[in-house]
């Protein structure tokens, strides 16, 4: 009675299943794809991915905060190269699922400025990190 209806569910699955494989196998180096080129299942694919990598994130994690705090404004550099180059660790954290909290972020941005910019930005009424970086 319930045969056909588990058949049903395991070829959608299955389909499923090699959607992601093909999309996980597609979006790597041929470096990456050596650890997992024999697995056949995404979920297996995942995790081997995370077993390998897992140290190396948690690295890349430590590296771009201590970035993201001790970021200070460079004298040959514009406000637009300075806040491109903070936006690009902060989309680093993000990427990686280690986002900073908006408030955070702001306090961060806006104390590698000057002193001076930063005492203004931060009187009433206060932006949000999308207008400040905009």
């Amino acid at each position: 009675m319930f045969a056909p209806r588990l058949i049903e569910v395991y070829i959608v699955w299955r389909k499923v299943d090699h959607y992601f494989h093909g999309w996980i196998i597609g979006t790597h180096s041929k470096e990456t794809l050596n650890l997992v080129v024999s697995l056949n299942i995404a979920y297996v694919i995942w995790d081997a991915l995370k077993n390998a990598y897992a140290k190396n994130l948690q690295e890349h994690e430590f590296t771009l905060k201590q970035q993201v705090t001790y970021f200070h404004e460079v004298d040959n550099k514009t406000i637009w190269q300075h806040t491109r180059t903070f936006k690009g660790l902060y989309v680093g954290l993000l990427t990686i699922g280690k986002p900073i909290p908006e408030k955070e972020n702001i306090l961060f941005l806006l104390t590698s400025l000057s002193p001076q910019f930063t005492t203004t930005m931060l009187k009433p009424p206060r932006s949000s990190y999308s207008e400040l970086v905009s």
